[in-house]
């Protein structure tokens, strides 16, 4: 939401903004005094128009009312338009040298709510000394964070966002505040290849907001956030997983993909988890000595019954039943020797 709607919904900051131009220097008063008000009354929807008046020391564009005006009313793209051109026209640099804090402060605003974010910065940085100790403060820091989040810099955000609401705990902002807290953690968010403590600390926090506003209009929304990265997650858990898989070292695929499964029993790559742990058991067992060959392949057998009873329409049966034909026939295989060698011993023992 744009600043000066905002503005137009919170008494308390409509208050705060006309105290604020009462206290300022005289050289930007007028000036900021009227694009205050335009921005407000456009952003309020107002049947206000713009009467054109040369502008001297001393001039500047006035709101005058509707009814005056009738047959002026511009569209409110055209007047939106008008006042960021009013903007446009007052110095940046003149108010960052000589403004006086409050100067600086309104004008931050300004910056804020035509997206100059930088620029906004730099003036809510400038004044916040001042400010540190007065009404203001908790507005100066909130929007100073808010641009900071406006410009991508999430981890400045964040902790900004983290500051305010350990110290503003009353204000009007705290809970528009803790949300975008937990929303940079959740932009910052790193990809599935890379180290995911981040994407913890997202979940950590946007739950925590669940919980301390229960009763939230955002609630959809931020468990659609915690879903997306509770998947990126088990793709990280299952990239892991699938390293030893993919440079042939079965017996630490093996245990770190049962691992997976005990630790994340709901992730979604459930299925081929157990496929893999199949296939890997069976490989296992194929490049095992011939003493561990004979309880690896039954290793396998369990893994492929664990399998089948859990997804017997998988896209991978037909691959998993040939591992275990090829199981079977050896254990098979193996009853048969040792039934022949206990044949063999019981004639030698009957001679």
């Amino acid at each position: 939401m744009k600043f000066f709607e905002k503005v137009c919904k919170n008494v308390y900051l409509c208050e705060l903004i006309s105290k604020s131009v009462c206290m300022m220097s005289k050289s930007f008063r007028l000036e900021i005094r009227t694009l205050l008000l335009l921005a407000v009354c456009l952003m309020a929807g107002s049947c206000s128009v713009l009467k054109s008046a040369e502008r001297g020391d001393d001039k500047v564009e006035t709101v005058v009312n509707g009814n005056e005006q009738n047959d002026s009313i511009a569209s409110g793209a055209v007047k939106k338009e008008r006042v960021r051109k009013s903007v446009k026209q007052m110095s940046y640099s003149r108010v960052y040298r000589i403004g006086t804090p409050y100067d600086k402060f309104c004008f931050a605003m300004l910056m804020f709510e035509n997206k100059r974010f930088e620029r906004a910065i730099g003036l809510f940085d400038d004044a916040y000394p001042f400010f540190v100790n007065q009404p203001q403060a908790d507005s100066l820091v909130y929007f100073r964070a808010l641009s900071h989040f406006r410009r991508g810099n999430f981890q400045v955000s964040c902790a900004e966002f983290d500051r305010f609401r350990k110290r503003f705990g009353q204000s009007d902002f705290i809970e528009e505040a803790e949300f975008l807290y937990a929303k940079g953690y959740y932009y910052m968010s790193p990809k599935t290849e890379r180290d995911q403590t981040t994407t913890l600390q997202a979940i950590s926090t946007l739950s925590d907001y669940l919980d301390r506003y229960p009763k939230t209009s955002r609630r959809e929304e931020i468990n659609g956030y915690i879903a997306e990265l509770r998947q990126k997650l088990y793709d990280k858990e299952l990239l892991n997983a699938k390293v030893y898989y993919d440079v042939g070292h079965h017996k630490s695929a093996v245990y770190a993909l049962k691992n997976l499964l005990a630790n994340q029993p709901e992730t979604t790559h459930r299925e081929e988890v157990m496929y893999l742990i199949v296939k890997s058991s069976f490989n296992l067992a194929e490049n095992s000595v011939e003493e561990l060959q004979h309880s690896r392949y039954l290793d396998t057998i369990d893994n492929y019954y664990d399998f089948i009873s859990e997804y017997p329409e998988t896209k991978y049966r037909k691959e998993v039943d040939k591992i275990f034909k090829t199981v079977q026939k050896y254990v098979n295989k193996q009853k048969d020797n040792n039934k022949e060698s206990e044949d063999g011993n019981q004639e030698e023992r009957s001679e």
